[in-house]
């Protein structure tokens, strides 16, 4: 699966499914058994894994609706034949899907506020598993998939959602717990699938197994987002950039109030978080993980005049700046390399292939006119390896044995150099 940036803006994005299962005609294919193919199917949101490409079907470009995520379809990788889809390809009803480790989840939204959508599960073959359980989706690891749902809270008063568990493969539910949102995982833990951690008015750690809390830290005044868990210390935003908090335990370890911070990466020694709060630069800082003390700030960052790109992944942090991508050690806030790109370009998304190991490659994805784009290709050094402009809109990208680049005019696969 594909890590890929976070574009540093302010946006939602509500995820909830119904639809049909089959396969479809629409769309032609044009490859052949080398794994060089085109298809003229118009698409958003590219995944690849298991050997498929995934994605939502668009909505015509001729409709009032074009940026509604039509239904759900799976190409095959080397040849481009369209394996599956499920749902409608017209948007009706819009489709959002995840894709997991053990399955993929597509949700269908209710246009009423607060009031849940459906989740269906899906094997990667297409197969249904179970469909139409009301709620958001949350999270699925190992054999269990999370989802949220209105109902009574721990606060008393409130209708804000509550977490469910259920069985990944049947659907039957395991456990429920009055708390809520979104769900973490502990990526240091030797352990880390034995403790939930779900935020939204509250941080809490529950168990697994059977949803019981083990502690919880804050008050219905509080809005937690974006969490990170490390070592069973959970670092996370506080009321919308206000603050940055570590808790341990359900006790604060550490504060940091000085800056409007958004949290984008947890390295050894360090919490990484951008400060929202600067209007003509986009200055990363580093806090001690222990201590909360400053250990570092890096100023000389560019930001993008419509949002800035920025990954974390092997101790660098990767931003898309204006006109350039550049990389930023986590040890020390020094930067290693920036590599020039078009003049004043966007950089829209950032993608780090593979997750580790020594032949890492970023790419970027750069738009430089409603109708001009370019895919480039860079080293883990800062060096260019390739470039490939297109005179049309690039919809999105996926990197897996090949490069897989989303159009106005179809999905092809690219053949570098």
């Amino acid at each position: 699966m594909n890590r890929r940036a976070l574009l540093i803006t302010i946006s939602t994005i509500t995820a909830g499914v119904a639809g049909c299962l089959g396969t479809s005609s629409t769309g032609n294919n044009d490859g052949n058994s080398d794994g060089e193919w085109q298809h003229n199917l118009v698409a958003n949101h590219l995944t690849v894994s298991h050997g498929q490409v995934y994605g939502n079907e668009a909505v015509s470009e001729d409709s009032d609706n074009a940026n509604v995520n039509g239904g759900i379809f799976a190409l095959d990788g080397e040849t481009g034949d369209r394996q599956w889809s499920y749902g409608s390809s017209d948007g009706s009803p819009a489709l959002s899907y995840t894709l997991t480790e053990n399955g993929i989840y597509v949700s269908q939204d209710d246009d009423q506020p607060k009031t849940p959508g459906s989740i269906t599960a899906l094997d990667f073959d297409g197969t249904i598993r179970w469909e139409n359980i009301s709620g958001w989706f949350a999270d699925a690891v190992a054999d269990t998939a999370y989802i949220n749902v209105p109902g009574s809270s721990h606060q008393e008063g409130s209708s804000d959602p509550h977490l469910r568990a259920l069985n990944a493969d049947t659907g039957e539910q395991l456990w429920t717990s009055t708390y809520g949102g979104a769900v973490e995982f502990d990526s240091e833990s030797n352990s880390p699938l034995e403790t939930a951690y779900v935020n939204r008015d509250t941080l809490a750690a529950v168990d697994a197994n059977d949803g019981s809390v083990k502690w919880s830290y804050g008050n219905a005044e509080d809005s937690f987002m974006n969490p990170t868990v490390a070592n069973g210390v959970v670092y996370s935003e506080v009321n919308w950039d206000e603050a940055l908090v570590a808790v341990s335990e359900g006790e604060k370890l550490w504060t940091v109030d000085s800056i409007h911070p958004h949290l984008v990466g947890i390295s050894s020694d360090h919490v990484l978080a951008a400060n929202l709060g600067a209007e003509s630069q986009f200055p990363i800082y580093a806090f001690d993980r222990k201590t909360g003390k400053k250990r570092w700030v890096q100023k000389d960052i560019k930001p993008g005049e419509y949002g800035t790109s920025i990954i974390f992944n092997k101790n660098r942090l990767y931003i898309g700046e204006r006109g350039q991508i550049s990389a930023i050690s986590a040890e020390d806030g020094s930067k290693l390399w920036s590599t020039p790109l078009e003049s004043e370009a966007r950089v829209k998304t950032l993608d780090v292939v593979p997750e580790s190991g020594s032949d890492q490659m970023v790419f970027v994805l750069v738009e430089q006119a409603r109708t001009e784009y370019s895919l480039h290709q860079i080293s883990a050094n800062g060096e260019e390896i390739w470039m490939q402009s297109f005179d049309e809109q690039i919809r999105d990208f996926a990197v897996g044995e090949s490069i897989i680049v989303a159009t106005d005019s179809g999905i092809s696969v690219l053949d570098p150099p």
